[in-house]
C-alpha cells in the first residue's frame, strides 16, 4: 500500500511503509520487534555514534519505559534522540523553518544576521 500526501500546489508519493521484525536481545531475555526500515536505520545510526549495540540500546530503554510496548518506546526514544540533537544552526543549513518577511518578530531567527562560514553570528545589538 503506497501511501500520498497532497496539497494545492503538488502530490509527493511516500515510499511504501513496511514493518521489518528483528531478534534482539533485552538484558539477557530475547524477543522480536518490528520497526520500519528507516527506524531501523535511525537505531544503528544511534548505536554506531553511541558506540553501542542496538541489543544495548534496547536494555536501556526498556529499563526506563513506562506501561507502552517496547516497540513504542523505542520509536520515542528515536525520536527524542534526534530532536536533542537538532539545532537552529541544523535547520538553517537543512532549509527549514524558512520564514517570510511577513513573521518577522515572530520568528527564532530574530536576532541572528547570517550563517558565516557554517557559524550563525547574532546581530549588534
Amino acid at each position: 500500500m503506497a501511501y500520498a500526501y497532497e496539497n494545492k500546489n503538488q502530490t509527493m508519493k511516500l515510499a511504501q511503509s513496511t514493518l521489518i521484525n528483528r531478534n534482539i536481545k533485552v538484558g539477557n531475555h530475547r524477543t522480536s520487534m518490528r520497526l520500519e526500515r528507516s527506524m531501523w536505520s535511525a537505531l544503528e545510526e544511534i548505536a554506531e555514534r553511541e558506540v553501542k549495540s542496538i541489543h544495548d540500546l534496547a536494555t536501556l530503554v526498556d529499563a526506563q519505559r513506562d506501561e507502552s510496548s517496547l516497540t513504542a518506546a523505542m520509536r520515542v526514544f528515536i525520536l527524542s534522540y534526534f530532536r536533542a540533537a537538532s539545532t537552529d544552526i541544523g535547520h538553517i543549513r537543512a532549509g527549514h523553518g524558512i520564514h517570510s518577511s511577513s513573521t518577522k518578530g515572530n520568528s527564532t531567527m530574530d536576532g541572528l544576521e547570517s550563517l558565516d562560514e557554517g557559524r550563525l553570528t547574532e546581530k549588534a545589538l
